[in-house]
């Protein structure tokens, strides 16, 4: 008894068999699919983007080959995520917009040496480092770049996540069954050390301070036109120390929380800026902070900016050296500059 053909379906837009009325295709690419997906292609467009395409349409043919709606079809290895994105390669029309997931990207990625196709493998890396992927998806991105070694790609990754909660719950992303759990580990450890980076620049702003060198330019500093009960405190108990107005505390320490879970510096910032109802309604009490609490804010802010980049920018550069993925295991919160210490390194892990 003869073996049957597994049933077939024709790829979606823009290789379907009506795709292009006024060009219409006269080939059909079939993927490895279990439930093989038929793409109808053009020959001229494929022999013009790659070598291998050309040099297997000039195979003479042996009378038996399979056809479709009068056109030849030429079964593949790869699977249809993975074709779908190869072929886009070589459409230059759809190589801008047709990418609409990252499926099959690592395998393509792969398979671009394969085929010949020119600048392959750079477009690919191109597209994953836009906008559309490592803004919405990071860890896919991340999980991807650590696949295929592209560590700058790696990086960039690691800060879009920090826009996101430490904690992601419902992650679903393939690729992460092709990375190790050491990949994931350091991606966490990330994402923590640059929330106690940024945690500990906020705290700078409300420590105690010893009496006479507080910063006097923040009106949280300052003694003199408060309201009772506002402006610094002192507490001996600590010794020449004070601290800064209450209701700056209490901010400060929701600052904290919220770099806690989403550190970027963009969140980070708002949550500086942004005070609470329950604090805005404490400091407008008080005549002094009603005047300058918001320049102080600004002031704050910026400053906090300048530091936070800086820092993160010193984390980031210590994520990736050659083929090595590296990560800060811990961060002094306490020296100023955040500068790290030799035997708080790095851990080294290969890909």
């Amino acid at each position: 008894m003869a073996a049957q053909t597994p049933p077939t379906r024709d790829a979606s837009d823009p290789f379907g068999p009506l795709s292009n009325l006024e060009n219409p295709p006269d080939i059909i690419l079939r993927s490895s699919d279990t439930e093989p997906v038929d793409f109808h292609t053009h020959r001229s467009i494929l022999a013009f983007a790659s070598p291998f395409f050309r040099d297997m349409f000039t195979f003479p043919s042996n009378g038996q080959d399979l056809v479709k709606d009068g056109k030849p079809i030429v079964p593949v290895f790869e699977e249809s995520a993975t074709l779908e994105k190869l072929l886009i390669l070589c459409y230059p029309r759809f190589s801008g917009t047709g990418f609409n997931n990252l499926d099959g990207v690592v395998k393509a990625y792969n398979a671009v040496d394969k085929f010949l196709i020119p600048d392959g493998q750079t477009f690919l890396e191109q597209i994953m480092a836009s906008p559309k992927f490592l803004e919405k998806e990071p860890h896919r991105v991340f999980a991807i770049a650590c696949v295929l070694h592209l560590e700058e790609l790696a990086k960039a990754a690691a800060m879009e996540t920090l826009k996101l909660p430490r904690f992601v719950s419902a992650l679903s992303i393939p690729e992460f069954d092709l990375i190790t759990a050491r990949h994931l580990r350091q991606l966490e450890v990330f994402h923590a050390t640059c929330s106690q980076s940024a945690i500990a620049r906020a705290e700078r702003y409300a420590h105690m301070q010893p009496v006479g060198e507080q910063e006097g330019h923040f009106v949280w500093w300052t003694s003199q036109n408060h309201a009772p009960g506002c402006g610094y405190t002192y507490d001996d108990t600590v010794g020449e120390y004070v601290f800064p107005a209450r209701w700056f505390s209490d901010h400060i320490a929701a600052a904290k929380n919220a770099a806690n879970n989403i550190p970027a510096v963009e969140s980070v910032l708002k949550a500086v800026n942004e005070v609470s109802y329950a604090n805005l309604e404490t400091l407008l009490k008080c005549p002094e902070c009603r005047r300058d609490a918001k320049g102080s804010l600004s002031m704050m802010e910026r400053e906090m900016e300048y530091d936070l980049r800086m820092d993160y920018r010193r984390v980031r550069s210590r994520l990736a050296i050659g083929i090595r993925f590296l990560t800060i295991l811990s961060v002094n919160r306490y020296w100023l500059g955040l500068h790290f210490h030799n035997n708080e390194y790095f851990a080294n892990f290969d890909f």
